[in-house]
């Protein structure tokens, strides 16, 4: 699996978590990998 297929499971799980729980960090947390997986697409890299 790719850097960016990570990041976009990562992504989603907090999602996931977000909506089970109701709380609002785990949103802003979930936008901050998608622009990890963003910048994984991009070909940047974890340094």
């Amino acid at each position: 699996m790719n850097e960016s297929g990570i990041w976009w499971l990562l992504a989603g799980g907090v999602v996931i978590a977000e909506l089970l729980t109701g709380t609002f960090y785990l949103l802003m947390m979930a936008i901050g990998l998608v622009a990890g997986a963003l910048a994984a697409h991009a070909g940047l890299g974890l340094t």
